[in-house]
Formats: C-alpha cells, structure tokens, sequence
C-alpha cells in the first residue's frame, strides 16, 4: 500500500469520526468478472481493493430532508471500477426514509476473436476483423436510484423497493436485417423497479438486490436505424440478481472482522420470440467476489 492511499485512508477514517459514522472498513479480495455480450464469454480473475462509509445511522434530525448521512462503497481491481453511493433525501419516520442512489460500474477486458467479423462504429464506419485479432470491450454501466428504505434491527425479508433508470455501454453481437455487420456500439437504456433486502448485524448476514427493467436498445442506431426498422424488436427484458453473505467476527470493542462473498448476475434478453429485424443472444454479465474486510464501527 503506497503513502498516498494511506492518506486517503486516513483522511477517510477521520471524516467518518467527525461525521459519527456508522462504521468505516477497508478489505481485499479476489474479483472475478464474466462478460457475454459477444458470441464467446470473456472472463477476468483480479485481486480487488475496496473501502466502505456507512453514515446512514447518522440522525442529523429525526425526520425530514436530509435528515442521515451518506452512504458510499468503492471496489477497484485493475480492469474494474464500482462506485456504489446512496444520499438521504426525506426521513417520514426514524426508521423509514426515501433515499437516491448512484451505482457506475467500469470494466476493460479483451478477447481473441475466433472468426472473421464486421464491426461497425455508431458512425456508420464498418471495420472488418480477423480470426486472431484482440478486440478490446470497454463496458460500462450508471443506474440513478430512487428508493424507500426501512432501517431497523430486525429487518424483515424485503426493507427496500425503488425505481431506477440505467443506462450500459459494450459492444455486442447482433443480427440486424440492414447491414452485414456483427459488432456494434451496443447502448440499453430505460426504467426499472427494485426491491431487496439490507442486514447488518452481528453473526451471518444475508443481504439481496433484484433489479427488474425494460430497455431500448441501440445497436449502432444512428447507422442501422434498427428502432425505424421495428420498435418492439428493439426493446429488452434486463434483470439484475445481486446477493450477499457476510459474517461480523467480533475482535474487540467496535472492531470487527468481516468475510464476505458477493454474487452478482446480469441478463438482457429480447422481448420477441421471433424477431425478424433485429435478432441477438442472450446478454450476460456475471461478478463473483470474495474478501476480508477490517470493519470499526462507532
């Protein structure tokens, strides 16, 4: 760890005193990333870095605006970024309020393609690639959140239900009846719902996310023109399952251990049995995670 992450870190320990945090940790741990957006799986195993600030116990006033404090997690690894920040926005009662949540994620992989394709470029630009080539993926993911959530000791098997819209960049394979090509600048954007469930107490904890939306998508439209061609054809199903098992360990007073695994499972699927202008597989992104996390709780 260099000096100047050991600064971060300590400013961040400081901050999250002064502002009578929750708890504060820091872990590591392996990542390992699967990305189907091609015709082939790319995946990626890397060592992963994270830091947690949870001040949403923080009760600046019982109810009202912005009445908690905020909420953040960051997860680097060296192909892979998530960002992971929750602000209070009403506080109805002390144990229920109305937050707004920003989740981005980044990855960079590469693949070695296994036969000869087009590509074609948002701009229209058809490039043919090889048997052999290295095709570099740059995936990208932002969802804005708005959600209700219930914070008490016992929670109950669903504390949390929200509305999302979510916005992800990749290339990705597809048949479209307007152009040869295979590869696209692939964008799925649109609304959804969540609902889940947050634990954090002693012993083991079960934590889980489903995310459930419909999408347009964007297959390098402004050269295909795919959403003239046929609106339905172009629309999606995404569903997005996170969950999560953590053990608080208890070392000494406000300090605790804590293992965790994480399993995450994306699919884009289309809506239409048998479409006949745009036709694609079945998308897939898939992060399993592992790690040990130093936690002090305040």
């Amino acid at each position: 760890m260099t000096r100047h992450t050991l600064g971060i870190l300590l400013v961040l320990q400081f901050g999250a005193l002064a502002a009578h945090a929750e708890s504060f940790g820091i872990y590591s741990g392996i990542n390992q990333i699967s990305h189907q957006y091609l015709n082939n799986a790319v995946t990626s195993q890397e060592q992963a870095y994270g830091i947690k600030l949870d001040m949403q116990a923080y009760r600046r006033k019982p109810r009202g605006w912005l009445a908690r404090g905020l909420k953040a997690h960051i997860q680097q690894s060296p192909n892979h970024l998530d960002l992971d920040v929750h602000t209070p926005l009403y506080q109805f009662h002390t144990h229920q309020g109305l937050w707004l949540a920003l989740q981005w994620q980044q990855n960079s992989l590469s693949t070695v393609l296994t036969e000869n394709t087009l590509y074609m470029d948002e701009s229209g630009n058809v490039v043919p690639l090889s048997s052999g080539d290295t095709l570099v993926l740059e995936r990208s993911f932002l969802r804005t959140q708005a959600y209700w959530y219930e914070s008490v000791k016992d929670e109950g098997p669903i504390n949390l239900l929200g509305i999302y819209y979510s916005v992800e960049t990749s290339p990705a394979s597809a048949d479209i009846s307007t152009t040869n090509a295979d590869i696209f600048d692939g964008r799925f954007s649109g609304f959804g719902f969540s609902l889940g469930r947050i634990k954090d107490d002693r012993g083991l904890n079960f934590q889980w996310r489903l995310n459930i939306a419909q999408l347009t998508t964007d297959f390098s439209n402004d050269a295909t023109r795919h959403q003239t061609a046929s609106s339905q054809e172009s629309t999606v199903y995404h569903i997005d399952l996170k969950l999560e098992w953590h053990y608080r360990y208890y070392l000494s007073p406000y300090w605790y251990l804590v293992p965790n695994i994480r399993y995450q499972y994306q699919s884009i699927f289309q809506t239409q049995l048998e479409p006949e202008y745009v036709n694609h597989p079945t998308f897939s992104f898939t992060q399993f995670s592992g790690a040990i996390e130093l936690k002090r709780y305040f």
